[in-house]
């Protein structure tokens, strides 16, 4: 698949016949009165990580805090099987209810993965910790991105 600032080419539409042409195809014969083709493409943007009543520059430790992550469909094509996760390689971090699953993240429409808990133990402080967002689809095409949170 190619991919251009995110955005993942699936293939194209031929309005005309109604018909789906792979990103595989090497050629295509127009039959009858011409084709009008568009081009497919998927994309996610992970927009936000929000942490509630909190900043994300002064996290407290030893509390729990409601993560949400605002996700938009930039793309043209409606995405199925959506498996959202978020994870940390820190020690110090304790995530509850970090995954979720959407049958369909209609084309252009924004949702939000909530109902996360954040807990951070006291050895947390004064550090800034790497929350990874994964998100992977029903044919296996991951986003992804970073969000940085500091702990006071």
């Amino acid at each position: 698949a190619l991919e251009n600032d995110g955005m993942i080419f699936v293939g194209w539409y031929d309005s005309n016949s109604g018909l789906y042409i792979s990103p595989t195809e090497d050629s295509w014969t127009v039959k009858g009165s011409g084709a009008s083709f568009s081009a497919l493409w998927k994309a996610l943007d992970i927009q936000t990580l929000s942490t509630g009543a909190y900043s994300t520059t002064a996290l407290p430790t030893q509390t729990q805090i409601p993560l949400t992550v605002t996700i938009k469909n930039s793309g043209s094509e409606n995405i199925s099987g959506v498996k959202y996760e978020l994870y940390t390689d820190d020690p110090n971090i304790t995530l509850i209810d970090n995954t979720a699953y959407s049958r369909v993240v209609r084309s252009g429409a924004s949702v939000e993965f909530g109902g996360i808990k954040l807990v951070a133990a006291a050895g947390a402080a004064g550090k800034t910790i790497a929350i990874n967002v994964r998100i992977t689809d029903d044919s296996n095409t991951v986003f992804s991105t970073t969000f940085n949170v500091t702990f006071k």
